[in-house]
């Protein structure tokens, strides 16, 4: 288990045993089932998340590796075609009239 569900459930197990001390058996039982399933909502949540944030972080790299992609061709390309005089790089060249 991750170190944040063993904290949560500690947590949970303290609630519980500081409820039992006011509750009957019955109630104390409604409560863990109340708490368990707060918990659960919890990981679910972290889960959910932590698959947001890979999907984003792997939609980022292959952004990164498009653009050098695209920056090596266009450099390459332009090395076909001579610029005019005074264009700056970059640019595209003036048609031959």
């Amino acid at each position: 288990m991750q170190p944040r569900a063993l904290l949560l459930a500690a947590l949970l197990v303290l609630l519980a045993s500081a409820r039992a001390q006011e509750a009957d058996d019955s109630s104390l039982l409604d409560f863990m089932k109340g708490y368990m399933q707060e918990a659960q909502e919890a990981l679910t949540s972290v889960k959910d998340l932590l698959a947001i944030e890979n999907g984003s972080n792997w939609m980022e790299q292959r952004f990164y590796s498009l653009t050098g992609f695209w920056s090596t061709l266009t450099n390459h390309l332009s090395s076909f075609w001579p610029l005019a005089p005074g264009a700056a790089p970059g640019t595209t060249p003036a048609p031959a009239v």
